[in-house]
């Protein structure tokens, strides 16, 4: 039996609104996974609201991608709340927000608290970006610019290095 450390650096940015360019990203290991922006293009498509990756930890790649607009859609808000409460325990969630994420969101923002990511402070057109493990919400991270004269010129970054241990037979 192999003991393997493995580990999986982010990086995050979300994006804010209404100045270009103004690009989000999130990338595992410097590889870029996503990128989007407010000025929308064939290369950046504006995906506003929130974007979640689930995150296989060992091999540092997204297994889902999925974008709620929290800002148009309290039915959005409501898939990423059914979202989040089917997630199996350990599994880990990047999230990075665009444009304006909180709008809509209503009871969402509970079940984020709950899983360790405060955002009831967040205004319209702040920003947030976050990275959680459902089941152990103490171990969330999570970053937010509050308002939207703040986020225009910095939107919400973080970096941050999970890992753990493979075990091969």
């Amino acid at each position: 039996m192999y003991d393997v450390a493995v580990s999986c650096d982010i990086d995050l940015r979300s994006y804010s609104c209404c100045s270009c360019p103004n690009v989000g990203y999130v990338t595992l290991n410097a590889a870029n996974v996503w990128q989007a922006s407010w000025c929308g293009s064939d290369a950046f498509p504006t995906d506003r609201g929130i974007s979640t990756f689930l995150i296989d930890v060992a091999a540092c790649t997204v297994d889902e991608k999925k974008t709620f607009d929290t800002f148009a859609s309290s039915a959005a808000a409501a898939d990423l709340k059914t979202y989040l409460e089917g997630l199996p325990d350990g599994r880990v969630l990047v999230g990075a927000t665009g444009d304006e994420p909180v709008n809509s969101l209503g009871s969402t923002k509970a079940t984020l608290q709950s899983m360790g990511v405060d955002i009831n402070d967040v205004g319209f057109r702040g920003s947030f970006g976050f990275v959680l493990q459902k089941g152990s919400p103490a171990k969330s991270l999570v970053i937010k610019v509050l308002t939207e004269s703040a986020s225009n010129p910095n939107p919400a970054e973080l970096k941050a290095s999970i890992g753990g241990n493979l075990y091969i037979d």
